[in-house]
């Protein structure tokens, strides 16, 4: 099973608490944090890494000061304290969404809903996901722009390769509320789902099982909170 969920960014963190929340993660990713310069990228990297700290000690039953992390080749995140435990994290504007599962690899992508970039239609994108973005009505394009965008973006980011698989080697076919995956050498099946997280934002989870659950809410200051007083 695939589980997923999203932390709605509060519209007020104060610099007390973020601080503190800030100390209980790892001095790597502190620093990495504190190199921002937008105090937003700041309480979405600190969210990121708060919610995938949870969701493991959670599974695993074990403390946050226990977590060990490492990066595979492609800089992908993994457990140290059970390999089979897969997650991915992701974030847009002022929602973070998090995919967690045993055994099966999983990616995930949220993008807010903007204009869309003709020049990554062009570039990035086959003639296929290009149709289905063209032959939308007209106030309906931006959105089947970033449904293919996140779900290139799960994809690649559930084979642990990031961008180092080019953008145009697959496509990604929508039809009606079905995403699939569409590539010449594909050996192992990787299946999608969407998730309506908000009118505003296109979330969309990769991995290979069928079995999504239904996504689920954290509240960002109790998460906050969590590591201050009981983490």
């Amino acid at each position: 099973m695939i589980e997923v969920y999203a932390v709605k960014i509060a519209s007020h963190i104060d610099d007390q608490s973020f601080r503190l929340a800030k100390g209980k993660i790892s001095l790597k990713k502190r620093a990495k944090i504190e190199r921002f310069r937008n105090f937003a990228d700041a309480k979405r990297s600190l969210l990121g890494e708060l919610v995938v700290r949870f969701l493991i000690s959670r599974k695993l039953n074990i403390r946050n000061e226990e977590i060990i992390f490492t990066e595979n080749d492609y800089g992908k995140p993994v457990c140290m304290n059970d390999p089979n435990l897969h997650f991915n994290i992701s974030h847009s504007a002022n929602m973070v969404v998090c995919s967690i599962a045993t055994h099966t690899p999983v990616g995930i992508d949220v993008e807010k809903i903007q204009s869309a970039d003709n020049s990554i239609i062009k570039h990035f994108f086959t003639h296929i996901e290009a149709d289905y973005i063209t032959n939308r009505m007209r106030d309906q394009q931006n959105e089947a722009f970033f449904r293919i965008w996140c779900a290139k973006e799960s994809y690649l980011k559930a084979l642990g390769k990031g961008l180092y698989r080019s953008l145009d080697s697959f496509s990604i076919v929508v039809q009606e509320q079905d995403i699939s995956l569409k590539e010449n050498d594909m050996n192992d099946p990787f299946w999608f789902q969407e998730y309506n997280i908000s009118p505003q934002y296109i979330t969309v989870v990769c991995g290979q099982s069928r079995e999504f659950a239904q996504i689920e809410f954290i509240s960002s200051n109790e998460l906050i909170d969590h590591f201050i007083y009981r983490a």
